[in-house]
């Protein structure tokens, strides 16, 4: 087997944490984990599962994939895992900045998508919780002027 060269991993403290969060939150499916590792790899985090998870496909069985994702959480932080609500909100962000640099032109795109998670997610507190209690003040034209919509509209 060849020895990879250690390099800096360029992922900022956020990304490592974004990566955990939506792993916890059970947002990345087994058939991504190939490619979400492949994309570590490129921005430096080159640790011996996030390299045999690199190497593997989508289409591989999880019973390959799935043993390997605690080691590469692992190696991107021995940090001790935050909560859900900590992880909800690096989701949130991660998605509103989505939204924009997409230029989203639907009214509070990443508040909706963030909604559209919560039944899946088990209604967690946190951004998604937040955005799923808010969704109710954006969809109906009567609350326009409420303090919810406005609470909803600064989210």
């Amino acid at each position: 087997m060849q020895q990879h060269e250690r390099r800096e991993s360029v992922l900022t403290d956020d990304e490592h944490r974004l990566v955990r969060s939506t792993s916890a939150l059970g947002l990345l499916r087994t058939s991504s984990w190939p490619s979400v590792a492949a994309l570590l790899l490129v921005r430096g985090l080159n640790g011996e599962a996030t390299v045999a998870m690199a190497c593997l496909s989508r289409d591989d069985s999880p019973w390959l994939i799935d043993p390997i994702v605690p080691a590469v959480i692992t190696e991107l932080s021995s940090e001790a895992r935050r909560g859900p609500e900590e992880g909800s909100r690096l989701v949130g962000r991660a998605l509103a900045r989505a939204a924009a640099r997409a230029g989203r032109t639907e009214s509070f795109a990443a508040v909706r998508a963030l909604a559209a998670l919560s039944p899946e997610l088990g209604y967690p507190g946190g951004t998604i919780g937040e955005a799923y209690d808010a969704s109710e003040w954006l969809d109906c034209d009567c609350h326009l002027g409420s303090a919810e919509r406005a609470a909803a509209e600064a989210l």
